[in-house]
């Protein structure tokens, strides 16, 4: 019996390699089939990832132009801070009979 299976798994074993070989290259071609959808997939998401950059730089844009504006009014504020600081210590320079001239606001337009 040795010797019959002996032949029969040098027959058989080309065979299978083949048969895994064929296995192989339909795997390969099921593969092949996929890649135009993968391709296209590609090509969409960097179509989106162009948009979100787009978006980012107007956004980006945006804020630095909010910060120049918060930077302007905070400016603002610090002049009005400080004329009415200077106000209430003329007022009580004032109260103790010294003369002293009211400040004046002048706030510069917005853009």
């Amino acid at each position: 019996m040795a010797l019959i299976s002996n032949p029969m798994t040098e027959l058989t074993g080309p065979l299978n390699r083949v048969e895994t070989a064929l296995n192989q290259l339909c795997t390969d071609l099921a593969t092949l089939d996929v890649l135009p959808g993968v391709e296209q997939g590609v090509s969409q998401t960097n179509e989106r990832l162009a948009r979100v950059e787009q978006e980012l730089s107007l956004t980006r844009t945006a804020n630095e132009q909010t910060v120049t504006s918060l930077e302007a009014i905070r400016a603002d504020l610090g002049e009005v801070v400080r004329l009415l600081a200077a106000g209430l210590l003329s007022g009580a320079q004032e109260s103790s009979g010294a003369v002293a001239a009211a400040p004046s606001v002048a706030l510069r337009p917005r853009d």
